[in-house]
This record gives structure tokens, sequence and C-alpha cells, in this order.
């Protein structure tokens, strides 16, 4: 470097410039699919960070990895529950599942200098103990995205999406008369802890629907402690239904949901039920098991 009529040296010219400690603190943003969004910083102070504030609670990352791209993968992050932003309710609902987390390191004693930054999407939380943890994965999760089509019998489309061109049945504000307990009968089983009856006056399909049209559908809460929440529907049968899995909290009666109608992918039940033949994507005509060890006088 030219000064004057001197050459400076390296170590002169880091001399003269100004010595800055740089005082590191980690701040991140969840953001939700429903619009929440919470921050923390991992200091003992609010901090401000591109005009929004974060609160001095933020959670540790362990168990970091570094991918072959030379960008950081999957890792677990761990933090406290609080009153005011990330609720066990909420966790149990499954509100946090691939929500978006950003994650910058700044300064804290000057939050607008910052040098890193990352994403990450949550694969999987939960909580114990007044603690959460949550598994996060980096951009690896959409490189590893199936592409293309599958060759079977039954079709491979998603119910109701715009490829399928299939429209589900849907009724709202359905009403639950009675959940399932010990002694009780729903669904002909003396006891069935995911299942339920509906009330008459709310089951008002019209056109009314046949048993089992439901079962692979879903149940969406709009009242109660599960608002919000979708669980899938693994049998039907007149006004009961039973759930795959186990709501995140217990079903009540009085509690309203609205009702959608579902698919087994067959090629009878996409004529009939949708008239959607058109459109079917599976391979009706495939041969099946039974088909390729039949004798030729069999077939």
């Amino acid at each position: 470097m030219l000064v004057g009529n001197h050459y400076l040296k390296d170590a002169q010219i880091q001399a003269l410039r100004p010595r800055v400690t740089f005082t590191p603190a980690n701040i991140w943003k969840v953001e939700r699919a429903d619009g929440v969004v919470s921050r923390f910083a991992s200091h003992d102070k609010w901090l401000t960070f591109q005009r929004e504030q974060y609160q001095p609670m933020g959670p540790t990352a362990s168990d970091l990895e570094q991918s072959e791209a030379g960008g950081e993968s999957d890792f677990e992050m761990v933090g406290f529950l609080s009153a005011e932003t990330i609720l066990a309710a909420d966790i149990h609902a499954g509100r946090y599942e691939g929500c978006k987390v950003t994650h910058h390191v700044v300064d804290w004693m000057r939050p607008w200098m910052w040098f890193r930054k990352h994403v990450w999407w949550v694969k999987e939380i939960n909580e114990n103990g007044g603690l959460f943890q949550a598994q996060v994965q980096g951009v690896d999760r959409f490189l590893t995205i199936p592409v293309g089509r599958v060759y079977e019998r039954e079709c491979d489309k998603t119910f109701g999406s715009g490829e399928c061109g299939a429209t589900p049945r849907v009724l709202f504000g359905a009403v639950v008369e009675a959940v399932a307990s010990s002694g009780s009968t729903i669904l002909g089983l003396p006891h069935h802890t995911m299942a339920m009856r509906f009330t008459n006056a709310s089951w008002a399909w019209s056109p009314a629907i046949r048993d089992g049209l439901l079962t692979m559908g879903r149940v969406v809460w709009t009242s109660g402690p599960n608002k919000g929440t979708t669980q899938d529907i693994a049998e039907h049968i007149g006004r009961e239904v039973a759930l795959d899995a186990e709501a995140p909290f217990p079903i009540k009666a009085g509690d309203t949901a609205a009702i959608y109608s579902g698919c087994d992918g067959s090629a009878s039940m996409c004529e009939f039920d949708y008239a959607n033949k058109l459109t079917f994507g599976g391979q009706e005509f495939m041969p099946s098991t039974e088909d390729l060890y039949r004798k030729p006088a069999e077939t």
C-alpha cells in the first residue's frame, strides 16, 4: 500500500485499522405455517436485529453435522418452553412441524453486524420436562423429494389435487355426539379409543354418502382443544368414524369439525364415487401377483 512516498507493510496496515472485538450471540427466528413467529436470542437481554425484537431465551444447537457439500445439515435444537412463545399444547398439536428456522450470528454489542446465516426446517419436535427438542433439517430436505410416477394398479396421484381432478366431499359443522369409552359400542366394537359418533342433526350430507367413503379421508377440528389440527380417518360406518391415530388432546362431545371424504386409489372408486375415471392415474389392467402364477388354462 502506497502512502505518500512510502510503502506500508501488511503489519503496518493492520495497526492502522481500529481494533474491534466481536461479541457473538445466536438469534433464531421461528416461522410457523399459520403465521405465528417467535424470535429468540442466546443472550441475557433483548436484542434488536433488522428492526425485530429477539427474546433472551434462545435455544442451543447440538449434534451439528457437516454435509459433503460443505453446508450444515441436520442437528438437534433444545430450548425452554415459554408461556408467551413456544407452548407445549402447540407442540402436541403439531403446529411446529415443518416450520422455518432462520439463524443468525450477530455481535450483541452491535447487532447490525452479523457474519453467518442459515435456514433450517423442523422435521420433528417434542417436549419433556419444560424443554423442547427439535430435529432440524437443512436444504437437503428438498433434495430427497420423490420424482416421477409409480407403476401400479392403484392411482398414485394426490387425491383432490389439480393433477387428480377429483373433488372430495366435505361436510362442515359436524358435531361430536359421543366418544368411544370402556363399555361403549362404536363401529361395532366394545371399545375403540379413537372412534366417535356424530350427531344426526349435523350429519347432513347431500346427497347421502355410502359407508366407507370417508375412509382415508380426514377430520379438521374447528372447535375444542384440537382446533386447527387434522387427523386421518381409518374407518367409517354410518355416522361413526375411527381415527388413524389419537388426537393431540381428548375429544369431547360438542366438538365440531369439517370432514373430508377419502379415496383408496381404486379405479372403481374413482369412477363411481367421483366420476373421475378419465384422469385415473393407476394401471387398472396391470396383472396382479396371482395372475403371474396362474396356468394358461386358468387365465
